[in-house]
């Protein structure tokens, strides 16, 4: 049995540390990528309707313009019962992240579900911020920018615009 050639055996190693690296880079998961996920769940929550699984996302300790945990869970349930998605695409979503914190923002098409009160199709703009807290990104404030073309200054603005 012959040697391989000194050029070959360096092109075998070459080859097998690519393969390594791309193997690790399916394994390791970015922050961003997180974060994304974290979001998917949210909009896959809110198409079931189901606003206490929605709430996994939101820090426990939220607290945002005299609205914590329990007044978001029930502003999402009233919502979430007047005005059920079909669906909710990302049409835009913006992450950057830096050591424990993350902000996004974000463009989501809310398309109704049939029976909702509001039967059209509208876009919507949010500024979010997130903290990693025991290996989980969670919601630590909620901005509306846009809600169907109005621009909105608060959380409870958008939440009375809603009802």
């Amino acid at each position: 049995m012959t040697s391989l050639p000194t050029w070959q055996r360096f092109a075998i190693l070459i080859l097998a540390a690519a393969a390594l690296a791309a193997g690790l880079d399916l394994l390791i998961t970015t922050d961003k990528e997180e974060i994304e996920g974290t979001l998917d769940r949210l909009s896959e929550q809110a198409v079931r309707r189901n606003a206490e699984e929605m709430l996994g996302a939101v820090a426990p300790d939220f607290s945002q313009e005299g609205f914590d945990r329990t007044a978001l869970l029930d502003a999402a349930r009233k919502i979430l019962a007047e005005f059920p998605p079909r669906s909710l695409e990302w049409i835009q979503r913006e992450i950057t992240t830096d050591g424990a914190e993350a902000k996004a923002r974000l463009r989501v098409r809310f398309l109704p579900a049939p029976e909702c009160r509001f039967p059209y199709p509208f876009d919507s703009v949010w500024a979010l911020a997130f903290t990693e807290r025991a290996g989980r990104w969670q919601i630590t404030r909620i901005d509306p920018l846009e809600i169907g073309g109005q621009k909105i200054d608060t959380l409870a603005g958008a939440l009375r615009q809603a009802r």
